[in-house]
């Protein structure tokens, strides 16, 4: 998780993709094929985070909108700590065509953006253990 943050959240950070998992973790194919998918387009693109949803802090669930239920589906959010927001991804995690075209709709700037805390209100905490 400290990676993620420092790469995400920090005032340095580009677009990342975080995959939030359950307990038990359905299958990752459709986001290992996102994966490529974005890597083929852009060679630089996204970096993506598989974190489970266990050992989120209450702040960063609350921020991001991911629910506190640890059996709860994978979820699926762009984060940018730069510029301050996340995009929350509503489809079908299954659906590699459904991802594809959330994240194209991020790369082009068309995606609902939600605004994350400000840096007077940070998501992690400099003592943090994540």
């Amino acid at each position: 998780m400290a990676i993620f943050a420092q790469s995400c959240l920090s005032p340095k950070s580009k677009t990342c993709i975080l995959v939030i998992t359950p307990r038990v973790a359905p299958s990752l194919i459709p986001l290992e094929g996102l994966n490529r998918y974005l890597h083929n387009v852009n060679p630089k693109g996204f970096p993506f985070y598989q974190i489970p949803q266990a050992i989120l802090t209450a702040n960063v669930k609350d921020a991001l909108g991911i629910p506190t239920d640890e059996d709860a589906p994978t979820v699926v959010r762009a984060v940018n700590g730069r510029r301050e927001w996340f995009v929350k991804f509503e489809g079908d995690v299954a659906s590699i065509e459904e991802l594809q075209t959330w994240a194209d709709a991020i790369r082009m700037g068309e995606a609902k953006k939600e605004r994350l805390p400000t840096k007077e209100e940070p998501l992690v905490e400099e003592h943090d253990e994540l």
